[in-house]
């Protein structure tokens, strides 16, 4: 189990294998509105899957039949 965490010490990560830490400083109100560390975990989200798609020799056929009714899909 791979969690992506800011806390390396949170709950999920003492639960997992292995912990990648993100840590962050929120930016909004107060410094606790979620805005940086959204941020950061969608783009880190969205590195690991196209890398994954570059690992697994991912081709636009396998993107349709993963999307087939999509308008992803049909551009």
């Amino acid at each position: 189990i791979l969690s992506i965490t800011g806390n390396a010490r949170s709950t999920i990560a003492g639960l997992s294998s292995e912990t990648v830490e993100i840590p962050s400083e929120e930016v909004g109100p107060f410094g606790l509105v979620p805005t940086t560390s959204t941020t950061l975990m969608m783009a880190f989200g969205d590195a690991i899957a196209c890398a994954l798609v570059e690992i697994m020799n991912i081709d636009i056929n396998d993107f349709y039949a993963n999307h087939p009714f999509g308008s992803l899909s049909k551009k």
